[in-house]
């Protein structure tokens, strides 16, 4: 028999109070939250999402001659997810995919001013690479401000990670540099936005901290259903009220029960002395409508639980004009006012809940009103007299409320159960001069019924605290859209114990993909998982965005818009699926090439045992084919052994030709069902070269050129002298092979240009050698200068 069922939930939480002095305690199924934060994260996307474009130069005090340079890097929005369930090591995942940017890596000769460009990456939403990091929620904590932010303080990441890089050193060297760029940002930029909620200076609910967690099912001792793995569990919120202090968090997943029953993916735990204070009492502040309300609890040895809470000063004060006419006699009763002093066994008034002895020991809400000794006046009018009688009364009224869910709003509301409204009621007319004996039994009558309505509206404003209570609203702390979690059932124990799930109208059913890339013009069939009747489908551009978001048919077959209806390099647009009241959204990018690999270009020594990371991607994730040019080389390419790597290639041995400096190859990738192609080219070093290649800035010239030169430190080859030939083996453009002017192709395949120099061997002198790669036309010939030469290309990364 499972030990997780409902049953042994309601005996746990009816021998005392759980909530470990916090507030309250939500409890969320993870694989679920993940699955609705994915969710509101496509369903709230816009173009403001992105951050601003980030560029920053990487360099690291171990490798001196190397840098790295990220340049107008566009970040996608932080998005969300709890990635363990251990209490011992909780821990959150933020992830930001690159959509844009450029990235180039370069390297200094020693003894040389100008840096040699070695790679050139160019990325996009295929294959841009992700920054990763940790949250621990141990340290993390999250706040609600008095504009009703709902955040979580991020800038404290832990293990940042960028995976795209060569090396993991250079991985967590790059997510440093971000996190520190980060915590460059304004205070309000460092916070993860959860939800923006409105804070209502009269409600009761008023979180201003919490603390996450993740919580271990099987840890916890809870029995694992048999489609359950070792790591199902829980998110968990420990909650603190404005005005309230912070409870004990548990230790360890055993210190916990698992707080998902079988079939539960939601619970909220209202503490016990916090509903005392939010229901009970503020009931009893809002019966007794005077200023004076004071009170007390009675406690339980120990001091764990209240008992119950009485009203030690206070008074009920209603005016209305009450009348009553019989014959020449008129009776009025324009106030009635009843007092609440000291308690003791002829009055009192108090709140405390009851034991159903007959269902799971569950809990009611009783409030007792007994009073003795009280007046009631009646002023009477007569001919010609008018006086007035002070009638002694008794009374006791007393009512049994619990909670519910309203199946319409999901709102909580009380319930009462049959004859919960009891109202005993003692007017004494004796010695009453002033009352005829005839009028007597319509004056009591009269009076019982003024009574009864001055009760009936006293409990009304008694249950009127539970709508200032919204405990609902607690969901907002993590989740944005409306009823993103459903009570199903309402129980009270010591504590207040809600029961539901977690997003069922998002986690009904999903779409067979969430994040689909496709090119311009193309299409998509989308379906439901599991397969859905009477679907409705609707896409619609994001937020920001203009130009034509496509259309999708009624049985989800997608077509995206084509190259002349979006501008840029891509657009994005969300596709929703409705089906019986739930939904499901993808967030689509729609882009004008179909295959890209990465790096455009880089520079690689031959025999180099690490080979190089090379990463590819085409539309909708299909399947590439990777191969080199000429096999013959002995070069290769392989999948990658590293952690979110694509492949590897592997430059072979030297050439066997003494003299040969330089060679070519060209990495392939093919998509087989469209036999579209792209290449990355690799110059490959079978020696290392000894003249060293830049631009002459300030040779002038068209704007359309840059003149090269070649040098040897302080040795500048002269091309009038020196038998010297220049010459293009990969990218774009032109170089005249005599002078070394490099002409821009603009419109060519390639953004960039692979050139070398050559001094052939004269006079008994070895040859000579040099290349430079040039990311132009990608970037401009002044930029190009900036990135190249060595103090410029510091100052312009600031």
């Amino acid at each position: 028999m499972s030990n997780n069922s409902l049953d042994e939930m309601y005996k746990w939480l009816n021998v005392e109070p759980r909530t470990r002095g916090w507030n309250a305690i939500l409890a969320y199924d993870r694989s679920k939250t993940n699955a609705v934060l994915l969710q509101e994260y496509i369903n709230r996307f816009s173009t403001g999402n992105y951050l601003p474009p980030i560029t920053e130069l990487l360099q690291d005090n171990q490798t001196p001659t190397y840098r790295e340079y990220m340049v107008n890097y566009v970040m996608d929005a932080p998005r969300l997810s709890f990635t363990n369930s251990n209490l011992e090591n909780s821990k959150a995942r933020i992830r930001q995919k690159v959509m844009g940017g450029t990235h180039m890596a370069f390297e200094r000769p020693l003894g040389a001013s100008a840096w040699r460009t070695t790679k050139v990456a160019l990325w996009g939403p295929i294959d841009g690479p992700t920054l990763e990091y940790d949250i621990d929620l141990k340290v993390t904590q999250g706040g609600v401000d008095r504009q009703g932010t709902v955040s979580l303080n991020i800038a404290e990441g832990l293990n940042y990670r960028m995976t795209y890089a060569q090396t993991e050193h250079l991985a967590k060297f790059t997510g440093e540099r971000l996190k520190a760029h980060f915590n460059k940002l304004p205070e309000a930029q460092k916070n993860f936005v959860l939800n923006e909620i409105t804070i209502d200076q009269n409600q009761l609910l008023k979180p201003v901290h919490f603390v996450v967690r993740t919580h271990n099912k099987k840890g916890s001792g809870a029995t694992l259903a048999a489609n359950e793995n070792e790591e199902e569990g829980a998110v968990l919120l420990f909650v603190t009220m404005e005005g309230q202090s912070d409870g004990a968090l548990p230790a360890r997943s055993s210190d916990l029960k698992y707080l998902l029953p079988d079939g539960v993916s939601a619970t909220l735990l209202l503490g016990h002395h916090f509903f005392y204070d939010k229901i009970v009492v503020s009931g009893m502040r809002r019966l007794l409508n005077q200023d004076s309300f004071q009170y007390e609890y009675e406690m339980q040895a120990g001091g764990k639980s209240i008992l119950a809470a009485y009203a030690i000063r206070g008074a009920r004060t209603v005016e209305k004009a009450n009348r009553l006419v019989i014959d020449d006699h008129q009776y009025r009763c324009n106030v009635l006012n009843f007092f609440v002093s000291a308690p003791d066994e002829k009055s009192y008034f108090k709140g405390f809940q009851v034991v159903d002895s007959t269902v799971n020991s569950l809990r009611h809400l009783f409030v007792d009103w007994l009073k003795e000794g009280e007046f009631i006046q009646v002023v009477v009018n007569s001919p010609g007299h008018v006086g007035t009688m002070h009638i002694p009364t008794r009374f006791r009224f007393h009512t049994t409320l619990t909670l519910a869910v309203d199946s319409e709003t999901m709102d909580l509301v009380f319930k009462y159960s049959q004859g919960a409204h009891k109202l005993e009621f003692y007017p004494d007319f004796s010695n009453q001069s002033l009352l005829p004996p005839a009028h007597l039994s319509r004056v009591r009558d009269a009076l019982v019924e003024w009574v009864r309505e001055y009760f009936r509206d006293a409990d009304k404003d008694y249950t009127r605290a539970v709508g200032d209570l919204n405990v609902l609203m607690l969901n907002s702390l993590l989740f944005r859209g409306l009823n993103r979690v459903q009570p199903q059932d309402v129980k009270f124990f010591h504590d207040l114990a809600i029961f539901g799930q977690v997003g069922p109208t998002l986690t009904a059913f999903t779409l067979n993909n969430l994040e689909p890339v496709i090119g311009r013009g193309d299409t998509f069939q989308f379906s439901t998982i599991p397969a859905m009747s009477n679907v409705t489908w609707k896409v619609e551009n994001i937020p920001g965005s203009d130009g034509q978001p496509g259309t999708i048919n009624t049985l989800g077959r997608y077509t995206a818009p084509n190259a002349g209806q979006f501008a840029g390099d891509y657009t994005r647009v969300r596709v929703t699926a409705t089906a019986g009241g739930s939904s499901s959204s993808a967030l689509v990018s729609v882009l004008r090439y179909d295959i890209v690999i990465n790096p455009l270009v880089q520079v690689v020594g031959v025999e180099e045992v690490a080979g190089r990371e090379v990463s590819a991607g085409a539309l909708n994730g299909e399947a590439l084919v990777w191969s080199v040019a000429d096999p013959s080389t002995g070069a290769k390419v392989l999948p990658s052994s590293k952690e979110g790597g694509d492949h590897t290639y592997y430059p072979g041995p030297r050439s066997d030709d003494s003299k040969l400096v330089f060679s070519v190859d060209q990495i392939v990738v093919t998509n087989p069902r469209t036999k579209k192609t792209e290449r990355s080219a690799v110059l490959k070093l079978h020696q290392l070269p000894n003249m060293t290649v830049s631009i002459v800035p300030g040779s002038g010239g068209p704007a359309n050129q840059v003149r090269l030169q070649a040098s040897i430190g302080d040795w500048v080859a002269d091309p009038e002298t020196e038998d010297m030939s220049w010459a293009v083996i990969a990218g774009s453009g032109h170089v005249d092979p005599k002078t070394g002017v490099f002409t821009i192709d603009a419109m060519g395949a390639h953004k960039f240009a692979v050139i070398t120099a050559h001094i052939p061997d004269v006079r008994g002198r070895a040859p000579d050698d040099g290349y430079i790669i040039l990311p132009i036309p990608l970037y401009t010939v002044p930029e190009a200068i900036r990135m190249l030469t060595t103090d410029q290309m510091a100052l312009s990364a600031d």
